[in-house]
């Protein structure tokens, strides 16, 4: 019988990742860690690496050594401080670091870094290292979760170009008298949302067109009667979700004498 964590559906908590950060310190890997809390291994490393953070290791970044680019043994690079006349690479300048000049100085990232647990939690080398610290904080972890969380459910799923075009389609249409429910359904392919999107779009300020543009709601206001007798005529001017709604109210009302 497999032990591996299936995972329990949930999003991680402050908890949770509090006991990654603690496994990770432990040197404990993914799979125990996953145990530990219920999870896929595959959701820790997707954690881990989403939500580290990097602390330089050099508070003023032309103090690196030429030897910590990248790029340091392939280097063919020359007068990149505008001396033309030196006909030496620039890697091997010992009065100028290339740090200073090179648009391409890419610090080298510390092997153990490209494989887990992906962060110096639990390295015993970190004191002599020269390279770049990355970290793995639960409170981090959890601040950042909660901050992508909330803008990511503000606002609208649109961009301004998008929805101007969604508006030159939706509007006119309302304008003209036609029920959203038939916009929807004709031009389906070109609407990127649902017609409860559009609904909450509309309710919003978001297009031209406003709520009493809509057939079934003006219809309702300026009738002056229920949905129950309203003529064919009158059905096929007007939204079928809001006839819906006014036939229910009718019928509870009734039911209600009754």
């Amino acid at each position: 019988m497999s032990t591996k964590a299936t995972g329990n559906k949930k999003h991680l908590t402050l908890a949770d990742r509090a006991a990654i950060e603690h496994g990770i310190s432990r040197g404990e890997n993914f799979t125990q860690i996953a145990c530990r809390i219920n999870k896929d291994s595959s959701t820790i490393s997707k954690e881990i690496r989403r939500h580290l953070f990097r602390v330089p290791h050099f508070q003023n970044e032309t103090q690196r050594k030429r030897s910590e680019c990248e790029h340091f043994q392939n280097c063919v690079k020359q007068h990149i401080c505008g001396n033309q006349t030196c006909n030496s690479l620039c890697w091997k300048c010992r009065p100028k670091r290339c740090s200073m000049y090179c648009p391409d100085f890419t610090p080298r990232l510390c092997e153990k870094l490209k494989k887990p647990p992906y962060v110096c939690n639990d390295c015993p080398q970190i004191r002599n290292c020269s390279h770049d610290f990355y970290f793995y904080r639960a409170n981090y972890a959890n601040d950042i979760y909660s901050e992508t969380k909330s803008s990511s459910r503000s606002g609208i799923n649109q961009t301004p170009e998008s929805l101007e075009q969604l508006d030159r389609l939706v509007s006119p249409l309302l304008l003209q008298g036609q029920p959203l429910s038939h916009i929807f359904a004709s031009n389906q392919e070109s609407v990127p949302c649902s017609i409860r999107t559009l609904y909450n779009y509309i309710d919003q300020g978001y297009f031209t067109a406003i709520n009493l543009d809509l057939p079934g709601r003006s219809a309702t206001k300026n009738v002056g009667r229920s949905a129950g007798n309203l003529t064919t005529l009158d059905i096929e001017k007007t939204d079928p979700i809001w006839i819906l709604r006014d036939i229910w109210k009718s019928f509870q009302i009734q039911m209600w004498w009754n």
